[in-house]
């Protein structure tokens, strides 16, 4: 079985996805084949013609809201990046590099933990750049070199496609494949119901929902 983690980091509910996804009582599973999928946000927005969070002054209070009560019923720390919005194609690119999975979650929980539990400003490469070379020194220079060729702009198109194929429309969005079946699953709360797909503890009654499918679509 495989899941796919589409996220963004300029999405807030993507970094409180990934630091629960982070906790002993959240493990997915180790039979799961985790694969992070770096995503511009605004792409799929304007895929489904909709509005962003943030163009919207009520919801986008209302979200902050949220994301400051979840984060503290999960013990997470929560904090806005120095510069927000802030333009994260660049250290979507830096995502794309292929590593180990363990390197890949190392460099990823970098980035989200600098601009959402630090507080940093995710724009200042330099910076950035630096602490990539702290945590991951002998991989720096691959990863820094891999964001800026187009193969790092292929692989989020690719990212795109794939994100679009299956439906996902926001962020962050979790799609498990097992043999030719697709289960989406969309948001960090519906992280408890992830986990009840993949240990076959789904509450999901599948004949109701077809009625209702039939009956109103």
């Amino acid at each position: 079985m495989k899941c796919f983690f589409f996220f963004d980091y300029l999405s807030p509910y993507s970094y409180l996805a990934w630091k629960r996804l982070q906790k002993v009582d959240c493990k997915i599973g180790k039979d799961v084949e985790m694969e992070y999928v770096p995503i511009v946000l605004s792409r799929i927005i304007h895929a489904y013609e909709t509005k962003g969070p943030a163009e919207i002054e009520s919801k986008r209070d209302y979200l902050f809201k949220h994301c400051l009560r979840y984060s503290k019923e999960n013990e997470i720390s929560f904090q806005t990046p120095a510069k927000l919005p802030f333009n994260s194609l660049d250290l979507l690119r830096l995502s794309t590099t292929p590593l180990s999975p363990l390197k890949k979650q190392k460099l990823i929980d970098l980035i989200f933990s600098l601009g959402w539990s630090e507080g940093k400003d995710l724009e200042n490469y330099d910076f950035i750049y630096e602490k990539i070379q702290e945590v991951l020194p002998d991989d720096a220079a691959n990863i820094i070199s891999f964001a800026a060729n187009k193969e790092s702009r292929k692989t989020l198109k690719e990212n795109l496609k794939l994100a679009l194929k299956h439906g996902v429309f926001g962020l962050p969005s979790f799609l498990v494949q097992e043999n030719d079946h697709f289960e989406l699953f969309w948001g960090n709360d519906s992280i408890e119901h992830l986990r009840h797909f993949i240990n076959k503890t789904d509450r999901l009654d599948k004949s109701q929902f077809d009625l209702f499918k039939k009956k109103h679509f």
